[in-house]
């Protein structure tokens, strides 16, 4: 799931395909066939977007053409990011444990980096483009982007499945199943907790525009704000029936998109919180 830098598209994936929708008044507008399995999806710039999967390799796409615009093949792209410039991609394997850094105009690959600790379930390029953050088995590692060398390896306390970089680029949130672990990059150094309310599978997170709140998804039915200053969650999605997956902000901190187990967009109005 991810927004458009200018706030006007949504871009969800979905096996083997994705779907790019007007984000003000959730018209699809195209669907971006082509892959082979789960797809992961980012936007590069506001004219163009990239989509993996675990099978096919990376397309990139004209946006909201839908015109594809370069491809490569690359097994195990189970992940996907993209740098706040559009000029870099990072894709994560589960299977081979990798992390790689493409070109994303011309698909050439800058470095990759074997032999990750487990499964890369989290993906994540810091807003200045310099650092790329992967959560693991029991860890949060740190990386230079463009050189691929590690920077830090930080001990969590299970599998992480989403990390998120704060936009005054100080802070990691990792998503665990039963808690939300924050990362002092600086210290390289856990610095806070939120754990769950209750029973909890928490899969996708993000940072609010204003860096002082996260949101994150619950697979067992809820969306949920926590506020950092206080360590406590401090909104619910009104809809526990839902079961969401993945998570993306609107630039503007307004409105988070959420998509859902069974393809659906739930949009919920986080104006309040900004």
């Amino acid at each position: 799931m991810a927004v458009s830098r200018d706030g006007r598209y949504v871009l969800s994936g979905y096996y083997q395909q994705s779907v790019l929708w007007d984000a003000q008044s959730g018209r699809p507008l195209n669907v971006l066939s082509g892959h082979d399995g789960n797809v992961a999806v980012a936007f590069l710039d506001g004219q163009r977007a990239a989509t993996a999967d675990p099978k096919k390799g990376v397309i990139v796409w004209e946006i909201p053409s839908g015109r594809k615009v370069t491809s490569w093949v690359v097994k195990n792209s189970d992940r996907l990011a993209a740098a706040a410039d559009g000029r870099h991609v990072a894709t994560a394997g589960f299977d081979d444990k990798s992390l790689r850094v493409w070109d994303a105009a011309t698909g050439r690959r800058l470095w990759t980096r074997d032999g990750l600790t487990g499964w890369p379930t989290g993906l994540s390029y810091s807003p200045d483009g310099k650092l790329i953050v992967t959560g693991g088995q029991s860890s949060v590692s740190l990386w230079n982007a463009a050189t691929g060398s590690p920077i830090a390896k930080i001990a969590m306390h299970s599998q992480v499945w989403a990390v998120a970089v704060s936009p005054d680029q100080r802070l990691v949130a990792a998503a665990e199943p039963a808690a939300i672990r924050i990362v002092d990059i600086e210290s390289k150094q856990l610095s806070a907790e939120i754990p769950s309310l209750g029973e909890s599978w928490f899969q996708d997170i993000a940072f609010l525009p204003n860096g002082r709140h996260v949101a994150v998804v619950d697979l067992k039915g809820d969306t949920l704000i926590a506020a950092l200053a206080t360590r406590q969650f401090v909104a619910t999605s009104p809809d526990s029936a839902v079961r969401p997956q993945r998570i993306a902000i609107s630039p503007d901190g307004s409105r988070a998109y959420v998509g859902q187990r069974d393809g659906a967009i739930q949009v919920l109005d986080l104006a309040s919180l900004r």
